[in-house]
């Protein structure tokens, strides 16, 4: 029994809420081990990655019988569990949403525009640290995700436009060739933009206006092409809203104040419980009780002494029995 106790006891513990753990996420589609959703989104389930990586800890710490290390892991496993619940309808929409960004990021045949790039790293990143974060943090990364995006989307179709314009001037081969490269620098702007740099992108988006404007100037006014212009690229929508409540935590000083009161009004009663239990059991039935003074308060202040023994062991032992309750 000692050994179960010290041992075993904790152990199975653990493996009861492992269990109980497992079937919820069983019960869960998008987070269940044999889930389809996975296999249509190239971004796993972050929340699903990380209790899984929890519970892999769990595993480790049993078989080494470190038992506080397994039930810290269980308990961040089940924290994770609890916020994905409490949000979830959230948490799925900022995921699907996550999911068309991946998609709406252009690609490039031939090259991987460095702004592209850190759109494509910083995307998965975001959506990685969502189990650290509420989901009003993960919409306003994804949402910053969506205006870079349709940024270069912008200036893409803007330069696309600056292309069809040279091949509809009528300036010399010599102009020509001079517009050419400023058109490949303007590109070359573009593709090692940081996608941060607001100030940078108007810059740029101003360039491009500019040499649009120069440039239609030397199309013919017969041509078919100047319809182009009001062309627009199909441009991502804002992230779907979110409705999860904002927790408000009440004044912690109350709290205090109710757990010191109710300290005091316990200890007080324990001390007359105790005090008039013992006077009963030592002075009521020995009518001579204070004739001895040392002797007979040194009886009552070792009956105090094993009373209140007496009432730690039974309460120590009531505790183990993890009865609901009497934690």
């Amino acid at each position: 029994m000692s050994s179960y106790r010290n041992r075993g006891k904790l152990r199975d513990k653990i493996l009861v809420r492992v269990g109980q753990l497992r079937t919820q996420l069983r019960s869960d589609p998008q987070l269940a081990e044999t889930s389809l959703v996975d296999q249509f989104n190239s971004i796993p389930n972050p929340f699903k990655t990380r209790i899984e990586a929890h519970l892999l800890d769990v595993e480790m710490a049993l078989q080494g019988e470190r038992w506080n290390d397994g039930n810290q892991a269980i308990t961040q496993a089940e924290s994770v569990w609890l916020k994905w619940r409490k949000g979830r309808e959230d948490w799925l929409a900022l995921l699907n949403y996550s999911q068309t960004l991946e998609e709406k990021i252009p690609t490039t045949p031939d090259l991987d525009p460095p702004y592209l790039q850190s759109v494509r790293r910083n995307l998965p990143l975001a959506i990685r640290e969502a189990p650290d974060q509420n989901p009003q943090d993960l919409y306003e990364q994804l949402d910053d995700c969506a205006k870079q995006i349709n940024k270069y989307l912008q200036l893409d179709a803007k330069l696309r436009d600056l292309d069809n314009l040279l091949l509809e001037t009528t300036i010399s081969t010599q102009e020509l060739q001079s517009w050419q490269r400023q058109q490949k620098n303007l590109r070359s702007k573009l593709n090692n933009l940081e996608p941060t740099d607001k100030k940078a992108a108007q810059e740029l988006n101003g360039q491009i206006e500019k040499a649009i404007t120069l440039l239609v100037k030397q199309i013919p006014p017969n041509s078919t092409k100047l319809g182009f212009l009001i062309t627009q690229p199909e441009l991502l929508q804002k992230a779907p809203g979110i409705d999860t409540p904002r927790i408000v935590i009440q004044e912690p000083k109350l709290a205090q104040i109710r757990l010191w009161i109710f300290s005091a009004i316990s200890y007080a009663i324990a001390i007359v419980l105790l005090a008039g239990s013992g006077f009963i059991e030592l002075y009521s039935y020995k009518s001579t009780f204070g004739a001895n003074l040392w002797g007979d308060y040194g009886v009552l202040l070792a009956w105090g002494f094993g009373a209140e023994a007496s009432r730690d062991a039974i309460a120590k032992v009531v505790a183990n029995l993890d009865l609901p309750g009497l934690k």
